[in-house]
């Protein structure tokens, strides 16, 4: 009988402690997002695509294909090609062309024979979109206008723009010179990818510094500046030719969503509230996955709390975008910091990482979904202050029961003994 009771003791504080920790909980649910059939919004642009950099394929084109003139997005090629075959280093002398030839146009007022690299020239070409710095960036790549002019023909063609083609080197008017949102995404995309040319579109404000003939150049990006009411746009180009005639070609970074997005023939004020549009509208149409804020996590354990568990949740929500849209593509990883009691409701406790197709795409603090006081003694060992409350009333009423089974075999014996 005595092997008995401690053997169902034993069963029993065994019990209770699996039920104290019991099944580590995880409530997290990637709900999916986005309906690719969602209206798209009125915009004033003719022309216009909006790309998935995550899904790698556009979400929306009006006019894909309709010529229009690009103006100074022009000069996203021009970067492109000065980049890749001239040394940044390298000290250009201004030509008398560079300084006159362009007229009423945006300039970085250089000089004829001034000396200034190539780099510099291309923070004012691509921040303050400097013509007299587009030219000059011409000359100093291919030796003169007409030359550098062929190669960028040369580079649309190579890269499968068939509705594009330019005349010069900075985005001035002209009947031969276009392009189509469609082509136009297709530069971007290979302009944006270059170090060098994205760290200049994203850079808010550079100092030129001084040279023979000029003192130094304040520069203020003008994308970025004519954007501050669109978060997420982290640069890109702007073309203008009049209040009625302009264009955008934007990179957008936001909540875990990356997109590209070209706009042609918009408003010089217009293009803005059309870019504040289709990114909303990106949004609503890219489809992915989402984990919100305050959503429940896996519980993690406490050391020395009054429970051995505490509740977990979100504390932003985190979005991920995978490429063919399957859940299955999605990860998570929760990492959670070494706990010990008190802890108080919205504490930061660990991590929580999205992965997309195996890159990580976002990530968030994890918080304290509750209260925990310190717990008794045994909470040094992960037991709890109830757990602790019935393992010693459980202990009492084994002990309880081991009495009274002597004090009746005591008396049995003693019976016995007297027959």
């Amino acid at each position: 009988m005595r092997n008995l009771l401690c053997r169902i003791s034993a069963v029993f504080i065994a019990i209770l402690l699996i039920f104290d920790a019991g099944i580590m909980v995880n409530a997290e649910t990637l709900v999916p997002i986005g309906d690719e059939k969602a209206k798209a919004p009125e915009i004033v642009a003719h022309g216009a695509m909006l790309y998935s950099c995550d899904l790698e394929k556009p979400v929306y084109s009006k006019n894909a294909d309709k010529r229009y003139y690009p103006y100074s997005m022009t000069k996203l090629m021009t970067a492109y090609l000065t980049v890749k075959n001239a040394d940044l280093d390298k000290v250009v002398t201004v030509s008398a062309d560079a300084e006159n030839d362009i007229e009423n146009g945006t300039t970085m007022y250089l000089w004829e024979g001034e000396k200034i690299s190539v780099e510099e020239l291309l923070y004012g070409m691509l921040m303050v979109s400097a013509n007299d710095a587009a030219y000059a960036l011409g000359e100093a790549t291919a030796g003169s206008m007409k030359a550098f002019v062929e190669m960028m023909n040369e580079q649309a063609r190579e890269w499968g723009c068939s509705n594009t083609h330019f005349t010069n080197s900075v985005g001035l008017k002209d009947a031969d010179h276009y392009t189509t949102a469609n082509d136009l995404l297709i530069i971007v995309q290979h302009v944006f990818a270059d170090e060098t040319i994205r760290k200049i579109l994203t850079t808010e404000k550079h100092t030129v510094p001084a040279t023979n003939m000029s003192s130094e150049r304040k520069l203020k990006n003008y994308v970025l500046e004519m954007n501050k009411k669109n978060p997420g746009v982290l640069g890109g180009k702007s073309g203008t030719w009049d209040d009625d005639d302009a264009g955008f070609a934007l990179m957008y970074e936001k909540d875990s969503l990356s997109a590209i997005l070209i706009l042609l023939k918009s408003g010089r004020e217009s293009r803005v509230d059309d870019a504040r549009k289709m990114f909303r509208y990106a949004h609503k149409v890219t489809p992915g996955f989402e984990v919100k804020q305050g959503d429940e996590l896996s519980e993690t354990w406490v050391k020395h709390g009054e429970k051995t568990r505490v509740a977990t949740e979100l504390a932003e929500t985190v979005r991920a975008y995978p490429k063919e849209n399957e859940a299955s593509a999605v990860t998570t990883e929760t990492l959670f910091d070494e706990l010990e009691a008190p802890l108080a409701k919205g504490d930061i406790i660990g991590t929580y990482a999205v992965y997309a197709n195996g890159e990580k795409v976002a990530e968030s603090d994890v918080l304290a979904a509750e209260n925990v006081a310190e717990g008794w003694f045994p909470s040094y060992i992960y037991i709890s202050n109830l757990a602790s409350c019935i393992i010693l009333a459980g202990i009492l009423l084994i002990i309880i029961l081991l009495l009274c089974y002597n004090h009746r075999v005591a008396k049995k014996d003693e019976y016995r003994g007297k027959h």
